[in-house]
């Protein structure tokens, strides 16, 4: 009866030990984060009289004044100064990462932030931040006065600078 005992012992032992080596040498531990309006119409507000295609890509003119770094660079579009100490929390994990924090104040003084808000990155009421790739797709919006959209923000731009 205790020979009986000790294998199923083992067994109990070894099948999460083999699950466990099973994932650790095949399993692929990955994430991603969708490109946003990459397929079908892009539903334009009302005021606003751009052509829209898709893909959509935020148009380069906007990047102009800012500093590309290299390529490899993530934009986080903030339009709510009240959301600077949600944005320190950005800067903070990500200090040397080539991650550009966009506020109003960074704008040439000639631009319409409600139309950039609104018609260029397409930004619904309720939405403050927008997060846009190197290659200008928007990756992601966020209410950036909660402060889980502000977890889901870094996490996200973790994953999506691991993959670049």
């Amino acid at each position: 009866m205790t020979f009986r005992k000790i294998i199923f012992l083992f067994l109990a032992l070894l099948l999460p030990a083999a699950v466990f080596v099973f994932l650790k040498l095949f399993g692929r531990n990955e994430f991603h984060v969708p490109v946003l309006l990459e397929q079908g119409n892009v539903a334009a507000p009302a005021n606003c009289d751009f052509p829209y295609t898709t893909p959509y890509r935020v148009p380069d003119s906007v990047f102009t004044t800012l500093d590309k770094n290299q390529g490899d660079s993530l934009y986080v579009f903030y339009f709510d100064l009240s959301l600077n100490t949600a944005m320190d929390r950005v800067t903070v994990e990500f200090g040397d990462a080539p991650v550009q924090l966009v506020s109003p104040s960074r704008l040439p003084e000639n631009t319409n932030v409600r139309v950039l808000k609104e018609c260029v990155l397409l930004m619904e009421p309720g939405i403050s931040v927008a997060l846009v790739d190197h290659r200008n797709r928007i990756r992601g919006y966020y209410d950036g006065s909660d402060r889980d959209e502000v977890d889901r923000l870094i996490v996200e731009m973790k994953i999506i600078l691991k993959q670049y």
